[in-house]
């Protein structure tokens, strides 16, 4: 198999043992990449970056390949852009949270110290109540409704933005190795015909 067949391409006609090759139907929205940076949003769809659109019979013009190499790499520096962005807005809300924490940790001490004392009238012994630890105080914020929300909305932004962080770094990545191999074609194309390809 040549290395114009590995990149990925679309519309070639196939015959004999390579029909049987495996089809893989991926949804339509694993393409599109969506989110948002501060109220900015970010979208781009990447499935025609990804691979090579052929005529009928595979072939593939030299002006489109030029092209796709230099949106390739205008890409591959937006995803960049944005993956960097969303690591500054990942450290961003992280700092946030450790500042809600405290705060709310804080509360969360003074209604056990209360819930204690009211506990301490009812006859209930100090000495089996021991000191506040860190789960106390854990779990008497995720009991609480208001605080849990508040949590939850933390972890799910904080996952979310991980997550993209992810998709954007390893398209970059992707996008890159895909340049090279459009290179490699173009290389090779102009070897054959006995002409240099200088890559600006």
């Amino acid at each position: 198999m040549g290395l114009e067949e590995v990149i990925g391409h679309h519309g070639i006609e196939r015959h004999g043992p390579s029909t049987l090759e495996p089809n893989v139907v991926i949804p339509p929205h694993y393409f599109n990449i969506e989110f948002s940076i501060d109220g900015e949003a970010f979208k781009s769809s990447v499935d025609w970056l990804l691979s090579l659109d052929t005529g009928a019979h595979g072939e593939l013009s030299e002006i489109d390949l030029e092209l796709k190499l230099s949106r390739s790499s205008y890409h591959a520096f937006t995803f960049l852009v944005a993956r960097q962005e969303l690591s500054f807005l990942k450290r961003k809300k992280e700092r946030e949270f450790r500042q809600w924490i405290a705060e709310t940790n804080s509360i969360c001490r003074a209604n056990i110290i209360a819930k204690r004392k009211a506990e301490k009238i009812t006859g209930v012994p100090a000495g089996w109540m021991g000191g506040i630890t860190k789960q106390d105080i854990e779990e008497e914020l995720l009991s609480n409704p208001e605080f849990l929300i508040i949590w939850n909305q933390y972890q799910s932004t904080v996952d979310e933005i991980n997550k993209q962080e992810e998709i954007t770094e390893g398209l970059v990545k992707i996008i890159l190795e895909h340049a090279s191999n459009i290179r490699t074609i173009l290389y090779r194309r102009a070897a054959k015909g006995g002409k240099e390809y200088f890559n600006s």
